[in-house]
């Protein structure tokens, strides 16, 4: 429903405000994404077989290494100081980094249907069809 939908930007924002201060808590799931982010290991999917996972975990860890970037980076600031999880000065300085090194893949000739979520493709190819 578009009803709870703020009207314009700034109401959005209000919205956005009051769910980081009174609404955002600290569920089981995301204290697991926490631990996991921080202590950079990568969980074996439950659909790799556990004696399989030895030899796909080294190739998969640079990733992992990214964990504490993506999870914790990205959230809000006021959320971090909210639940007090590490992100210092070189860890954004790491974050802007990785976000450079994403952003000038865009240079490359990538077709969207590699370059996209299979969503955000369907997506495009709705618009481009109006």
């Amino acid at each position: 429903s578009d009803t709870p939908v703020p009207e314009t930007y700034d109401e959005f924002k209000e919205y956005w405000d009051d769910t980081v201060e009174h609404e955002l808590e600290m569920t089981p799931a995301a204290t697991q994404a926490i631990v996991q982010a921080l202590g950079g290991e990568a969980p074996r999917p439950a659909f790799i077989p556990e004696q399989l996972w030895p030899m796909l975990e080294v190739p998969v860890m640079p990733v992992a290494n990214h964990l504490k970037l993506l999870t914790i980076g990205e959230l809000p600031p006021r959320v971090r100081e909210r639940f007090h999880l590490p992100f210092s000065h070189m860890d954004k300085a790491r974050l802007n980094l990785f976000r450079a090194a994403v952003a000038s893949t865009d240079l490359l000739p990538i077709p969207d249907k590699i370059k996209y979520h299979p969503r955000a493709y369907a997506g495009l190819q709705r618009l481009r069809q109006q």
